[in-house]
């Protein structure tokens, strides 16, 4: 999004706009591109319910979510890295934003169950944890 890399998507959003909320696992050279661009990092420990909202004040939102930002074994992702954030710390960071301010959401990395016992469960997990954004919807929003 913010034409760091040639990743044939858009680009042009301002860096300094970005937070990356639960990174983790972050490589050195990672790390010096994102501090060097003037994106923030919370990290996953850091997370509190209020914590995205404070560090977006009255800005509009993209959101984006990669499920391997969870804990392992809540939702199945590519990439197992400990140390994630917990499913209803997600929610809470969710919730605490204004609806007004978010103009999208997209979520990403999910790598469905083969066992439909445990699709179903993801699923209700991840609809569980972006239900917070879609409660005010209102009608004319329709």
């Amino acid at each position: 999004m913010c034409g760091l890399w040639d990743s044939g998507h858009c680009a042009g959003m301002d860096p300094t706009n970005v937070i990356f909320v639960g990174a983790r696992d972050i490589d050195p050279e990672e790390e010096e591109l994102i501090n060097r661009a003037g994106a923030r990092i919370i990290p996953a420990g850091a997370v509190a319910s209020d914590a995205l909202a404070q560090a977006v004040e009255d800005r509009k939102v993209w959101i984006h979510i990669d499920w391997d930002v969870l804990e392992p074994g809540y939702v199945s992702a590519d990439y197992k890295v400990p140390g994630g954030l917990l499913p209803q710390q997600l929610r809470a960071s969710l919730q605490a934003l204004p609806q007004k301010q978010v103009l999208g959401l997209e979520l990403a990395e999910y790598q469905a169950s083969v066992d439909p016992a445990e699709r179903e469960a993801e699923i209700a997990t991840i609809l569980n944890i972006v239900e917070p954004l879609f409660t005010e919807v209102s009608v004319a929003a329709i």
